[in-house]
């Protein structure tokens, strides 16, 4: 996913359910000289956070994340980041606990958005 000479990558998420944004985002992600370890922190537009250490494991980034929810609530989660190809992966978020309570497991498929056909369409061909 990005080369250990990078500090820190930097990217925006937005959550969404039938075209409504739910939550958006930022994420940052890079290596922390002091543990010795691929970290990242995320912040949502509510107000949680949330840490992770990432750890590469034979096919899958092996992240386990501890936070807290814009409410107070404690959480953390173990996922698995499986990359499919150059542009998708397979997130699979596990052992979900929020405010002490079980969360269900959830996968989903993220695929790089491609450019809008409208862009293409003003780009001249090349000859």
């Amino acid at each position: 996913l990005f080369p250990y000479t990078t500090l820190f990558r930097s990217h925006e998420f937005m959550v969404k359910r039938v075209g409504q944004a739910l939550l958006k985002g930022t994420q940052r992600i890079g290596w922390d000289p002091l543990r010795h370890t691929i970290m990242s922190w995320t912040f949502d537009s509510k107000g949680g956070h949330s840490e992770s250490t990432w750890t590469w494991d034979r096919n899958h980034w092996l992240i386990k994340m501890h936070g807290v929810s814009s409410d107070g609530q404690p959480s953390s989660a173990t996922a698995f980041l499986t990359p499919i190809n150059h542009d998708a992966y397979r997130w699979e978020s596990t052992d979900r606990v929020l405010g002490g309570e079980a969360a269900a497991d959830t996968t989903v498929t993220i695929v790089r958005k491609p450019p809008s056909p409208q862009a293409e369409a003003t780009t001249p061909p090349k000859r």
